[in-house]
């Protein structure tokens, strides 16, 4: 079941079937009859996200997230537009509902890491989720788990910085920052004005001391090893490797994503200091 209580919900999965308890696993749910439910449906799984475990969810991420971000999606087009051209059907929310049953651990001990120099909500949610999705990793000794969720962190991390700073883009020598990107919007596959659309690769290069300065040399190199190892999640990639993942893989994997953290945070409160003045 689910409480609300001082602006908080402590959720357990039964909160899904609570809410559930009047849609039809085999039909679809509309905007103006099933609001409600979806709304509460969706803040259920946010809350519940941290404390599922990474081990028994990462076979079945890609499936979890396209549930709830297309039930997200259903529900902003209804808010901004007023109407839907189809309904959403409900047979995917039940399996992210058995996915949440199957991977509950219940609540984790200890604070999530609040991530508050990201100025996006929604990237500040999804980083701060992978956080503590990365540090249960660590604490069930799972590699791969590790270098997907430390790379997740870096990426929201690095796409936030972009997007709040384009002005400063907008006045940098890309060519100089980033040879890569600077051939790919030549010929038109990237756009400067939309970061959130590059590689990894080229995120790190425009924050970089070539860039906006953000991550020094050795941020970069960090941020480029997280890039490097959570490569090695392909089972290709892996198998070509001479030695298998190990913990010390994992403890590389969140030291690299600390070192981004604490980079943009230091740049954050400098920029703030600096707007005060």
């Amino acid at each position: 079941m689910f409480l609300i209580l001082e602006g908080c919900m402590h959720v357990t999965p039964d909160g899904l079937d609570a809410v559930m308890k009047d849609w039809d696993a085999d039909g679809e749910l509309m905007a103006h009859r099933h609001y409600a439910s979806l709304a509460a449906f969706i803040r259920i799984c946010d809350e519940l996200e941290p404390h599922l475990s990474p081990g028994a969810l990462a076979p079945r991420l890609a499936e979890w997230i396209a549930a709830i971000e297309g039930a997200r999606g259903f529900l902003a087009e209804w808010r901004n537009t007023g109407t839907v051209f189809q309904s959403l059907k409900a047979a995917p929310l039940f399996n992210a509902a058995s996915i949440a049953r199957e991977a509950w651990r219940g609540p984790q001990t200890g604070p999530v890491r609040q991530l508050s120099f990201i100025h996006d909500t929604k990237l500040r949610r999804i980083a701060e989720r992978d956080y503590a999705t990365l540090q249960e990793a660590l604490r069930l000794r799972t590699p791969k788990v590790a270098l997907v969720f430390a790379g997740c962190v870096v990426e929201a991390i690095l796409v936030d910085l972009l997007e709040t700073e384009q002005k400063r883009l907008e006045a940098i020598d890309v060519k100089k920052a980033s040879k890569s990107l600077a051939g790919k919007i030549e010929n038109g596959r990237k756009s400067l004005k939309l970061p959130n659309e590059w590689e990894l690769v080229d995120m790190i290069a425009m924050c970089g001391p070539n860039g906006l300065n953000i991550l020094d040399a050795t941020n970069v190199t960090a941020a480029t090893l997280s890039r490097i190892e959570r490569n090695l999640v392909h089972p290709n990639v892996e198998r070509q490797e001479t030695a298998e993942l190990s913990y010390s893989d994992a403890v590389i994997a969140a030291g690299v994503a600390e070192k981004v953290v604490e980079a943009a945070q230091s740049f954050r409160a400098q920029t703030q200091a600096g707007a005060v003045l």
